[in-house]
C-alpha cells in the first residue's frame, strides 16, 4: 500500500512539474498536494495602458466680415463704368441707351414678320411700334416720331418709296430697306434717294441688328424727339425739322437739322469745323470746310434776329461753333 502511494504521488508530482514546464499555472483545487511540491513564481502583472490624451479641437477661423460699399461708393462706380462704357457714341454725340431705348418703327405687310421681329428688338433693349400698311405707318408718325423706320417696298397699299417720301417730308429719319428685290439698281436708288441701308429677304435676325446699331451710331441728330429748349427763344423739334424762334415756326432742311442735332448732342461743349464736317456730311465725297460756313450763314439767317449779333449759334474763341444762351467766351 505504501508503495502504491509513492508512486501516485511522484506521479502527481511529474503532472504538476511537466505543467509548470509548459508555462501552465496549478490548479487552485489541488489542494495539499500542490501546496506540498512548493508555488511557482508569481506571473508579473501586466502594466495597466496608458491613457491616451484627446487631442484638442482646433478653433474654427472666423471669417471676416463682408463690407459692402456705400451707397456712395456705388454710385461713383456706376459712374465711372457708365464713362468707359462707348466712349465713340457719346463722342458722336448719341445718348446711352439706358437714357432713352431707341425706338424702331417696322414696316412690312407680313403680320407674322414685323411680330417675330418686335419681339427680337424688345428682347434686346429697343422699344418698337409695327406697321403692315403704308397709310399705317405714317399715322404712326404722326403720333410718335421713331428714331429709325425699318421698311419694306413691297406694301399693299402704297409702294415703299412713296411711303419713304412722306415720312422724310415729316421728319428727317434714317430708313433700313428690306426687299426680296436683289437688282444692284434698286439697292443704288434707294441709297442714293432715302436710305441708310438696304437688306435682301429672306435675312438674319443678327445681320439686321448689326445694321440698326451702326446706322443709330452714325447718326450726329440722335437727340430727344421732344420739343427741347436750347436757349432762352429758341426750341427745337429736330426729328420734324423745326425751330421755335420766340413763338414764331422755322422749318429747317435736313441738312440743318442734322447740323443743329450735332451742336445740340454736344452739350454746350464747341465743335470744330472738322468735327461738324465729320458729324454732318460723313461719308459724302469731297466735303469742304465751306459747307460749314455756309450752313452757321444760313442758320443764323433763319433763326437770328440780327445775323452780325447772334443769340444762339455762337463762334468761340479759339475755333468751334456752340448753341446755347451767349457765354463770355464768344467771338464777337
Amino acid at each position: 500500500l505504501l508503495i502504491d502511494v509513492g508512486r501516485v504521488s511522484a506521479a502527481l508530482l511529474a503532472i504538476v512539474v511537466t505543467l509548470r514546464c509548459f508555462g501552465c499555472p496549478p490548479s487552485t483545487n489541488r489542494g495539499a498536494t500542490f501546496a506540498a511540491s512548493g508555488p511557482g513564481p508569481a506571473p508579473k502583472p501586466e502594466p495597466a495602458p496608458k491613457p491616451t490624451a484627446k487631442p484638442k479641437p482646433k478653433p474654427k477661423p472666423t471669417p471676416k466680415p463682408k463690407l459692402k460699399p456705400k451707397p456712395k461708393a456705388r454710385a461713383q462706380a456706376g459712374a465711372r463704368a457708365q464713362a468707359q462704357a462707348q466712349p465713340h457714341d457719346r463722342e458722336r454725340g448719341i445718348q446711352p441707351m439706358t437714357a432713352r431705348p431707341p425706338h424702331l418703327l417696322l414696316v412690312d405687310d407680313d403680320a407674322r414678320l414685323v411680330a417675330l421681329l418686335e419681339d427680337r428688338f424688345r428682347r434686346d433693349g429697343f422699344e418698337a411700334t409695327v406697321a403692315t400698311r403704308g397709310r399705317q405707318a405714317i399715322r404712326a408718325i404722326d403720333r410718335r416720331c421713331p428714331d429709325l423706320v425699318i421698311l419694306d417696298l413691297m406694301l399693299p397699299d402704297m409702294r415703299g418709296e412713296q411711303v419713304a417720301a412722306q415720312i422724310k417730308k415729316r421728319a428727317d429719319l434714317p430708313i433700313i430697306v428690306l426687299s426680296p428685290v436683289t437688282e444692284a439698281a434698286s439697292r443704288a436708288a434707294s441709297i442714293g434717294g432715302f436710305a441708310e441701308d438696304y437688306l435682301v429677304k429672306p435675312f438674319q435676325y443678327a445681320d439686321l441688328r448689326v445694321r440698326v446699331e451702326r446706322v443709330l451710331r452714325r447718326m450726329p441728330d440722335r437727340v430727344p424727339a421732344e420739343e427741347r429748349e436750347v436757349a432762352t427763344g429758341l426750341v427745337l423739334t429736330l426729328r420734324r425739322r423745326e425751330a421755335v424762334v420766340n413763338g414764331k415756326t422755322v422749318r429747317l432742311t435736313p441738312v440743318e437739322s442734322r447740323f443743329l442735332g450735332a451742336l445740340v448732342a454736344a452739350g454746350g461743349q464747341p465743335l470744330t469745323t472738322e468735327q461738324l464736317l465729320a458729324r454732318v456730311w460723313a461719308g459724302a465725297d469731297g466735303a469742304d470746310p465751306v459747307y460749314v460756313w455756309v450752313t452757321i450763314r444760313r442758320l443764323r439767317q433763319k433763326l437770328e434776329a440780327d445775323p452780325s449779333q447772334p443769340m444762339f449759334i455762337h463762334t468761340v474763341k479759339g475755333g468751334g461753333y456752340r448753341i446755347g444762351d451767349p457765354a463770355r467766351d464768344d467771338q464777337v
